[in-house]
């Protein structure tokens, strides 16, 4: 979106509109599907927003095609990459991944996931179950799993 409306047909408004757009529909969506504290949803917002936010900053010093702007892009292109790996790791922690009987794996930050739960097996076994880690290897979890 930023590179067609911004790039192609300098329209600079239209472009941070839809930025602002989509990344309050991202933090609409992390509210109403995971099961966050205040200050995990602060984080993540943050997370998901600055992405985004810098990628538009950089597009439209690109767009100027001044010394000044490329230098800009060069600095702030690599932010965006690690704001978005920050993102994506934020979100393996905050997804809450435990090892359930039978040794299925379930993100239960996940709202649609505590649905699934019509007996309540998820909430007793949150308070006995190690929460996983996102660098746990395979052979941590089948260890985890053939404890219960």
């Amino acid at each position: 979106v930023i590179s067609y409306v911004l790039v192609s047909h300098h329209a600079v408004v239209a472009a941070w509109l839809v930025v602002i757009v989509f990344m309050v529909i991202a933090c609409a969506l992390i509210r109403l599907d995971m099961s966050l504290t205040a200050w995990e949803f602060n984080v993540s917002c943050v997370l998901i927003i600055v992405g985004p936010l810098v990628n538009a900053v950089a597009a439209e010093e690109w767009s100027k095609h001044t010394v000044r702007g490329m230098s800009w892009v060069n600095m702030l292109t690599p932010l965006a990459y690690l704001a978005h790996a920050l993102w994506l790791t934020f979100l393996l922690h905050s997804s809450n991944v435990r090892v359930q009987r039978g040794g299925a794996l379930l993100p239960t930050g996940f709202r649609s996931v505590m649905f699934i739960d019509v007996f309540g097996w998820i909430k007793k076994q949150s308070k006995k179950a190690r929460r996983l880690k996102p660098w746990d290897s395979a052979s941590a979890v089948l260890t985890v799993a053939e404890k219960q």
